[in-house]
């Protein structure tokens, strides 16, 4: 970009309209001279991609600076986690239900228990048993109603405390 001062003996300032293009001129001097048509839509396309660039930088700053206000706001909580010095609680167990229940479990359902028991994802458990994901999230939601679970970690204590793990 040209700069805004005068050479040396020429007292005139440059300046950059969208349609002019500066000139050297062998003798030090500086012409305007007009852009050919395309040179103007090409100048016209790099001032909107600035603008552009611009604004993805001011969204991608902002956006920054929340995601450190949520990173500090999760230390804050950590550490007071960790100076409260709670002791972790066990999950309460539906034990009165799911001991009928769990009589009932098909080998295929007992199956699934032990692998969720395991910590295993459902994709895991398909690989496994040579199913679909699909049919794994089957047996489970069956597995979540038979034995009145909320969570997979419910069904992994139920398993354990049924000694199926």
């Amino acid at each position: 970009m040209p700069s805004t001062e005068a050479p040396a003996g020429n007292s005139r300032v440059l300046t950059w309209p969208a349609a002019v293009r500066a000139e050297h001129r062998p003798d030090g001097g500086v012409t305007d001279r007009p852009c050919p048509p395309q040179d103007a839509a090409a100048i016209a396309r790099a001032a909107d991609l600035r603008a552009e660039l611009r604004e993805a930088a001011s969204a991608a700053a902002d956006a920054a600076a929340r995601a450190r206000s949520v990173a500090d706001l999760l230390d804050e909580a950590l550490a007071a986690l960790n100076d409260a010095d709670i002791a972790p609680s066990l999950v309460p167990i539906p034990v009165s239900s799911a001991r009928h229940e769990a009589d009932r479990l098909s080998a295929r359902e007992r199956e699934v228990l032990v692998l969720v028991a395991e910590g295993r994802t459902n994709k895991a458990i398909a690989e496994i048993l040579y199913v679909s994901p699909n049919t794994v999230k089957t047996h489970i939601t069956s597995l979540l109603h038979k034995l009145r679970a909320d969570s997979r970690v419910q069904l992994a204590a139920i398993a354990t405390h049924y000694g199926l793990h």
